[in-house]
């Protein structure tokens, strides 16, 4: 089995279009399953994924209370999901769900395998150009700094050797978590590999990501994992 993995957290604008999308899309040589983390949002968010659940007996939802962050969502999935393979993605539509195929195909001889902007044949649509200077530097840095194989670390679309992901004790809430699993990874001698992918600006909804609050937790996450990494 594969499974599917987004967090969602206020998502009614979207949440219903992604989950089309997903079967619409979607064409695997296996059984697998959608598990939508609900982060706790405040709108319908969580109504409209029970509706969704009734329609979908492979859609599974996972409720938080409270809002747990990224890293928070991304922990409770990875715990719930059930197949040997596990592929991250947001619920906003920004990652092609027909890319999936390949993704756990490139699994036959990698642990973890990268949508990725930054290598030939990716790249960004209608992305703003502030974001893409912040993640082409940032990409750079990680791979200068952490000896990184991967050019696209940052992303939140990869597709996972289950047991090596659930192996990794995930410790960050924000979005950081990311550069975490990854770090922890690289540790483990984990295989990779990427396969382009353009990553295109939401349509839909509003981005939950507000720099301001994020870049500090995300420096102190990327500070202690350098620390640790070179200890």
């Amino acid at each position: 089995m594969i499974s599917l993995l987004a967090p969602a957290y206020n998502e009614e604008d979207v949440i219903r279009e992604f989950v089309r999308s997903i079967y619409a899309k979607v064409s695997l040589q296996e059984d697998w399953e959608l598990i939508i983390v609900d982060d706790g949002s405040m709108d319908r968010t969580g109504a409209i994924l029970k509706e969704l659940a009734g329609e979908h007996p492979n859609l599974r939802v996972v409720t938080h209370a409270r809002n747990q962050n990224l890293g928070g969502a991304l922990k409770s999935g990875i715990a719930a999901a059930k197949g040997r393979i596990i592929v991250t993605m947001d619920a906003d539509c920004a990652h092609p769900p027909e890319l999936i195929g390949a993704m756990t195909a490139a699994l036959a001889n990698a642990d973890v395998c990268a949508a990725s902007r930054f290598v030939p044949g990716g790249g960004m649509l209608r992305v703003p150009i502030h974001r893409r200077a912040m993640s082409r530097l940032a990409n750079f840095l990680y791979r200068v700094f952490f000896l990184s194989p991967v050019k696209d670390n940052t992303g939140g679309f990869k597709a996972y050797n289950a047991s090596l992901l659930k192996s990794v004790a995930i410790e960050e809430h924000g979005f950081a978590v990311q550069l975490e699993i990854m770090t922890k990874l690289i540790a483990n001698k984990a295989r990779f590999t990427e396969i382009p992918f353009v990553l295109t600006n939401r349509d839909l909804g509003i981005s939950k990501l507000n720099y301001v609050t994020a870049v500090p937790g995300y420096l102190k996450r990327v500070l202690i994992l350098l620390i640790q990494r070179w200890s």
